[in-house]
């Protein structure tokens, strides 16, 4: 029971005997035009759907041996000439393209486990 459990909401390994968690990327391209919303109300509802995204994933349960959940985010005009983008400039590049007055965007976030690096410590 327990093993085909993990087998449905993890991704398991076999060589290694191990588990890996699979996650459901956010690949969408969003509309700006709506014959009844405001395009500043619909910006808002878009930038509050990839908050809630990313917060879903955040709570997620860590896989052991990962200190926290990383995030591969993509921005573009289309999904072919997306180009990454750290996900702290997110909203910049969702009112830039509302300020050029595009007709759509495609954006792209993907969760991954994460390690914290060692703090290297300079010494005088």
């Amino acid at each position: 029971m327990l093993l085909s459990y993990l087998q449905q909401h993890y991704l398991y390994n076999d060589e290694s005997s191990s588990f890996y968690y699979s996650v459901t990327p956010l690949k969408k391209t969003f509309v700006l035009s709506h014959p009844k919303i405001n395009l500043a109300r619909l910006v808002e509802s878009i930038k509050y759907d990839i908050k809630k995204y990313i917060k879903r994933e955040r709570n997620k349960k860590l896989p052991e041996g990962v200190d926290y959940w990383d995030f591969d985010c993509k921005f573009g005009h289309t999904e072919e000439i997306a180009e990454t983008i750290h996900i702290s400039t997110i909203n910049k590049h969702i009112d830039e393209a509302e300020r050029l007055e595009l007709e759509s965007f495609y954006i792209e976030v993907m969760v991954k486990p994460a390690v914290r690096g060692e703090k290297s410590v300079d010494s005088e």
